[in-house]
């Protein structure tokens, strides 16, 4: 059986990319690169969508829709819809004896403007309702159902990308000191 990504993972991941961002710093760039490693390990696509530009657009959506502080809610929200649930109705089955949603029998080729338009659909419902929806918080770090993405978010940046947040950092202070 061949593994390929599913599209459901890839909003997640893109997700989740927005999630870390926005709770711990550091570019989006650097974050991006960390999945986006671990999916190809995990899976055999190579040519997924750049996740640093979803999430980019994911962003810009909260941004759009005046969103600003309950962003963090909004994609963690997102994460765990995406996660639990194929639609509004039907909730995905991790413990099935017949298959295993975590893998795709087939590439999919998702573009990026499929993968935006369900989190500005979802947002735009969340934003009607008014309040979190499902946990405050939740977010791919503490799932148990699907250890491969679980072990991918807790995974440590590496010592390359730490220098690199590090030199960023020190050149914002630099550019910061000397504006001034």
């Amino acid at each position: 059986m061949s593994n390929y990504c599913p599209i459901w993972v890839l909003k997640c991941i893109v997700a989740q990319v927005c999630f870390d961002f926005l709770e711990q710093g550091g570019g989006l760039n650097i974050i991006s690169k960390k999945y986006l490693s671990g999916l190809n390990e995990l899976y055999l696509d190579k040519d997924l969508p750049k996740i640093d530009d979803m999430a980019t657009d994911y962003l810009k959506i909260c941004v759009d829709l005046n969103i600003n502080e309950k962003s963090i809610d909004l994609i963690s929200d997102y994460l765990f819809f995406k996660f639990y649930y194929v639609n509004s109705v039907l909730k995905r089955k991790y413990n099935s004896f017949f298959a295993d949603v975590t893998f795709s029998k087939y590439p999919r080729y998702p573009n990026d403007e499929e993968v935006v338009k369900s989190f500005f659909k979802f947002s735009t419902n969340w934003l009607t309702n008014k309040k979190t929806i499902y946990q405050k918080g939740w977010n791919l770090r503490v799932q148990d159902e699907f250890e491969q993405l679980k072990a991918l978010a807790n995974k440590p940046f590496s010592e390359e990308i730490i220098k690199m947040i590090d030199l960023d950092k020190k050149q914002d202070e630099f550019n910061s000191t000397w504006i001034k």
